[in-house]
C-alpha cells in the first residue's frame, strides 16, 4: 500500500499536480496550551537516543526469541545494456506500472513496449508483449 501511495505522489509531482490550498484558522499559543492534555512537568528529556534497527515484517520482540524476523522478499530492478528488467519476488495480481516505483528508471529511459513473462501459481507460464503506457494494458489483471 505504501509503495502505491508513494508512486501516486511521485507521479503527481512529475505531472506538476498541486493539492488545493487549505486555509486553516489561526491558533494562538494560549489556545494550544489550553487544549493539550499533557503536563509539561511530566516530560522527561534525554540527550541520548538509542536506535534499534529492525527489519520490515514485524517487531523483533513479537517472536518470543528476541531475534529479528527474517527479511521479506523484495522486488528489484536489473539494468541490462539495452533494457531494464523488473524482478518480482512478491506475487502480483496485476501488471506492474514502472512509474509507481520510486527506485526505477526515469520515464524517458523506457520504451513503450514491454515484455512480461508471467509465471502462475500452478507453474504454467505465459509471455505477453504490449504498450505499458496504454491505459488498457497498463495495470490490467
Amino acid at each position: 500500500m505504501a509503495a502505491t501511495y508513494a508512486g501516486g505522489v511521485r507521479a503527481a509531482w512529475l505531472q506538476g499536480t498541486q493539492a488545493p490550498i487549505i486555509k486553516l484558522p489561526n491558533i494562538t499559543l494560549k489556545m494550544l496550551q489550553d487544549n493539550i492534555a499533557l503536563d509539561p512537568a511530566n516530560i522527561v528529556t534525554s540527550s541520548q537516543v538509542v536506535l534499534r534497527p529492525s527489519q520490515v515484517g514485524g517487531s523483533a520482540g513479537s517472536g518470543g526469541s528476541g531475534a529479528a524476523p527474517p527479511a521479506k522478499a523484495a522486488d528489484s530492478w536489473q539494468e541490462a545494456d539495452t533494457h531494464f528488467i523488473r524482478i518480482h519476488l512478491v506475487p502480483r495480481h496485476s501488471f506492474f506500472y514502472p512509474l509507481d516505483c520510486l527506485d526505477g528508471p526515469s520515464e524517458e529511459s523506457l520504451e513503450d513496449v514491454r515484455v512480461t513473462h508471467l509465471v502462475f501459481s500452478d507453474g504454467s507460464r505465459e509471455t505477453q508483449t504490449h504498450n505499458w503506457r496504454n491505459s488498457h494494458h497498463a495495470k490490467r489483471a
